[in-house]
């Protein structure tokens, strides 16, 4: 573990602290009724993420996810660009704003955080490719079990932090069992009872828009968040989840990778989107016990989770106004509004074929 033996008086951090302590020390500091707290959410939060995912689950084809996994350009190119990219460039975005170290933490928290099942639910109301969704957070999430402490860990010597970041290995691994179990069985849904499946995707998912909502408003009064914001992490909360969203989209442009607009919005959202509650354990587990520093810290994952939420909203919305409208083009329509139109061609020119034998036979034995 680091000590503060080679820390500045100047730094964010508190000074005060015995060198000898370390992160695990000063989580045991944290009071009962807070880990109490914190432990109703959690459980609160994965019930309703499991429920909100069988509906996800019973609009997902498990043949199409093969297709994406056998074909994986848009798969590949959005993992990477979440796993490899978005952590450098929340560093960056640090650096540009000359953010206070503990501010800086936040946001360098955050950008280490991918997956969260946000992104399934955005990417389901805005008519993106679910079942590539589902497949990118999957693996996403499992692979944050390395890649997480591997930039946190290089984030921690790189800022020279006085106590190494924790990451809370049970909840991701709760998290992925919320997940893809659900996601099973959603999918069972789908394939023993495909009538209903689109009533149970419309309960589960609408449940689960209404939970995360609510969650955001609440947990903020029960955790007693100071709304207290600098400029510069509103600016980067607000400019974060464009620029990974861009990041993401515009190398799917690329002719070579044959990928479609709803390929390219569903990886531009996956990579936009991150977890939000992980960052906010980590910092809580981190650095509970030093209040100046979890208080500048903990804010930005949840400001940034306010503006997901906020371009979620609006970008779900604007999609579907539009589709309805007829203002913005939709692939999968287009090319179901095809295949339409090649079996309607087929179905006419085998029933020409037909009537045209039957004009034959009569004629043949008329004669």
């Amino acid at each position: 573990m680091a000590s503060f033996t080679n820390f500045s008086l100047t730094t964010d951090f508190p000074t005060t602290l015995s060198p000898n302590n370390t992160a695990s020390k000063l989580t045991n500091n944290i009071s009962p009724e807070v880990m109490q707290r914190e432990l109703i959410v959690f459980i609160l939060t994965t019930i309703f993420v499991s429920f909100g995912m069988i509906g996800i689950g019973a609009t997902v084809d498990y043949k199409v996810v093969l297709k994406y996994l056998k074909k994986p350009h848009a798969y590949a190119l959005g993992v990477f660009i979440q796993l490899a990219c978005v952590p450098p460039l929340a560093w960056a975005l640090t650096k540009i704003f000359q953010m206070p170290r503990a501010e800086a933490l936040g946001v360098m928290i955050q950008g280490s955080c991918p997956g969260g099942t946000i992104s399934n639910l955005v990417v389901f109301w805005t008519g993106g490719v679910i079942d590539l969704s589902v497949a990118m957070t999957a693996t996403t999430t499992l692979l944050s079990l390395g890649t997480m402490p591997m930039w946190l860990f290089i984030f921690s010597k790189v800022e020279e932090l006085p106590v190494n970041l924790l990451v809370p290995f049970d909840k991701l691994g709760i998290l992925l069992a919320s997940l893809i179990l659900p996601l099973a069985l959603g999918m069972t849904v789908r394939t023993k009872f495909p009538k209903k499946a689109e009533l149970v995707t419309k309960i589960c998912v609408g449940t689960l828009t209404l939970f995360i909502i609510i969650s955001v408003i609440v947990t903020s009064i029960l955790r007693k968040i100071p709304w207290i914001f600098t400029w510069k992490q509103i600016v980067v909360a607000c400019l974060m989840p464009i620029l990974a969203f861009g990041i993401g989209f515009l190398p799917a442009l690329l002719s070579c990778l044959e990928v479609d607009n709803r390929c390219r919005r569903t990886v531009a959202v996956e990579i936009a989107l991150q977890n939000v509650q992980v960052a906010g354990s980590i910092i809580q587990i981190s650095f509970g016990a030093i209040p100046a520093v979890l208080v500048k810290t903990v804010l930005f994952p949840f400001l940034y989770g306010v503006f997901q939420l906020v371009y979620s909203i609006t970008m779900g919305l604007v999609m579907i106004v539009g589709r309805r409208h007829g203002w913005l083009g939709d692939d999968e329509t287009v090319y179901k509004l095809d295949d339409a139109r090649r079996q309607v061609a087929i179905t006419s020119v085998a029933k020409e074929n037909v009537a045209y034998k039957n004009d034959v036979d009569i004629a043949i034995n008329t004669v």
